[in-house]
């Protein structure tokens, strides 16, 4: 009976984070990529902010893959809490150094603090379902997800955040490149004005 309790725990833990929390979280990924379209990312806060979206992201991977495959058990769960710390703090460090460069509109904050939050709510959650798992001694998930299943997270996380992260990244890469251009242009045109 305990040990079906248990399950019944733990399958809804997996079902909360899967059905709820991770669809959200990509949600508010998108609808964030959607706001640095409108601000022009690319050429107010540019290159920097970008590679700060590409550091955040790398976290989240880490920490999405470390969910398909391994149970959030000892080293796994020491593993994904750094990284999703590492996010919280680049995060801070995102906004602190975008405030002055482009406007940051009370939309596009309130899906910052569900970028967040979700993935701190998603690894205690996740945390307390392995923890009521019969095998805890195991750092592989199991039983393991289908290859659909994790196939399919993995492929979303990829192409609905991981995507639309490169065309921003190369975006701001090309205006900072051809601002530079310009610059240099413009030096040298007024070099040769003497």
């Amino acid at each position: 009976m305990h040990r079906v309790q248990c399950m019944t725990l733990q399958t809804a833990l997996y079902q909360l984070i899967g059905f709820a929390l991770y669809p959200l979280w990509l949600a508010a990924g998108a609808g964030d990529y959607l706001c640095h379209r409108r601000t022009k990312l690319e050429v107010t806060s540019g290159l920097p902010e970008s590679q700060m979206h590409v550091a955040q992201y790398v976290c989240i991977a880490v920490t999405v893959i470390a969910a398909v495959f391994f149970s959030f058990v000892g080293s796994v769960l020491y593993l994904v809490a750094t990284a999703v710390a590492v996010h919280t703090a680049l995060s801070y460090f995102d906004v602190r150094y975008t405030f002055s460069r482009r406007v940051i509109s009370p939309l596009e904050q309130h899906i910052h603090a569900v970028l967040c939050i979700v993935p701190i709510v998603a690894v205690v959650l996740l945390a307390m379902a392995d923890a009521v798992s019969a095998n805890q001694a195991s750092l592989l998930r199991s039983p393991p997800l289908s290859p659909m299943l994790a196939g399919l997270i993995i492929g979303s996380i990829v192409i609905l955040s991981g995507a639309p992260l490169v065309e921003e990244f190369i975006r701001s890469f090309r205006a900072t490149k051809q601002s530079a251009q310009r610059l240099e242009f413009d030096s040298g045109l007024s070099n040769t004005d003497r």
